[in-house]
């Protein structure tokens, strides 16, 4: 049995805020970050929201990697204001925290036996790389354990994706690298995912060659508005697929790794994704086969072995990595060597229990994942 769901309205292009039809909106909460604050990316929404007499109130106190503490606060404003809907402008942790919100504001109303109704969700994305204004996840950080846990539910999907480019072009070259690797990642385990399917399959290869085609353009040259869109619509594009096929190995790991270290998702990913396409390409045929197939997709060369694709494959990565800034070794960012090989067992075993890892094509063992994180030392 395949399902494929994507109940989220997609508006896309220059100005797509002027689109929005706020008409049942009553009480807004505003979601961001106080950096978008400061440059005055809210501007617009805030001025829509005067025009049109609607109150509102803005929590801007969100952090990177949201943690549940911050989750409490912003659920406890929302529940006090009697918030009809939400929009959240920002990166993967301001869309992550709202939907976090939402998901325990309607847990408390089943127990509570409330009337309490899911407020209009919106979701602008200001980076190009989660995909989370069309997904069902949502990553919480434990600070006591260093843990990210995933949340998981169809009632955290957006409402609305407004996919403005307009928001993506300041921002800086590293960043825009580890977000834009964050759309490869999930391109790449949707792609080889158990659950992929005829309907799943083409975005995750369209997402693929596209961030192949873009990502260096974005990074190298922020003010190129053809590959600021290009990403930003990729980036919502590989989330429609790994929605409905789920993730694999790297997002386990990574989410292992980033709750360890305290690094950026996107970087884990990319530093990761190499070397867990060479893991499963070895252990698993058809994602092999699948691999192979990307290598045709990109023109790169006719090569009928498998295993030299894949190995191509690999390579592509790592030189990509290279290009656009993302170094491959995890010491080159501050990371002790010793207490990395002394946190890899525990960030194995973490891994292992992570959600996304039911949908990879390959059941590691503890020892394999402790081997491929021994391969960013």
């Amino acid at each position: 049995m395949i399902e494929f769901i994507l109940n989220t309205k997609i508006i896309s292009g220059n100005n797509a805020l002027l689109e929005l039809d706020l008409s049942k909106s009553k009480r807004v909460s505003i979601f961001t970050d106080n950096n978008m604050l400061k440059i005055g990316a809210c501007d617009s929404t805030i001025n829509l929201l005067k025009n049109k007499n609607i109150n509102y109130e803005i929590f801007s106190d969100i952090e990177p990697d949201p943690s549940f503490e911050i989750v409490i606060k912003c659920l406890s404003k929302i529940l006090s204001f009697d918030s009809d809907t939400i929009i959240a402008i920002g990166g993967g942790s301001v869309i992550d925290t709202a939907k976090s919100v939402i998901y325990f504001a309607l847990e408390v109303n089943k127990r509570m036996s409330d009337n309490l109704k899911k407020p209009i969700f919106i979701a602008v994305p200001t980076t190009s790389g989660t995909g989370s204004e069309v997904t069902s996840y949502a990553i919480i950080t434990d600070k006591e354990t260093h843990r990210k846990v995933p949340l998981v539910s169809n009632e955290m999907l957006p409402d609305i994706a407004l996919l403005d480019p307009q928001f993506t072009m300041t921002v800086p070259p590293r960043i825009t690298a580890e977000t834009g690797m964050d759309v490869m990642a999930h391109a790449f385990e949707s792609y080889v995912s158990v659950n992929a399917s005829p309907f799943t399959m083409p975005y995750s290869e369209h997402a693929i060659v596209g961030v192949f085609n873009n990502i260096s353009k974005a990074v190298h040259n922020g003010k190129d508005i053809d590959a600021r869109i290009a990403m930003h619509e990729l980036s919502c594009i590989a989330g429609v697929a790994f929605n409905n096929a789920g993730l694999g190995l790297i997002h386990a790991m990574a989410h292992s790794l980033g709750g360890r270290f305290r690094q950026p998702h996107g970087r884990a990913n990319a530093i990761l994704m190499p070397y867990v396409i060479e893991y499963n390409a070895k252990n698993c045929e058809k994602s092999a086969k699948k691999y192979a197939k990307v290598i045709d997709l990109l023109n790169v060369k006719n090569i009928d072995d498998v295993s030299a694709s894949c190995e191509i494959l690999k390579h592509l990565i790592l030189e990509l990595n290279k290009n656009i800034g993302i170094n491959q070794k995890i010491t080159e960012y501050g990371v002790d060597k010793n207490e990395f090989e002394n946190a890899i067992e525990e960030m194995a075993s973490n891994a292992l229990k992570d959600v996304c890892l039911l949908t990879n094509p390959v059941k590691p063992s503890l020892e394999d994942v402790k081997n491929i994180y021994r391969k960013l030392i």
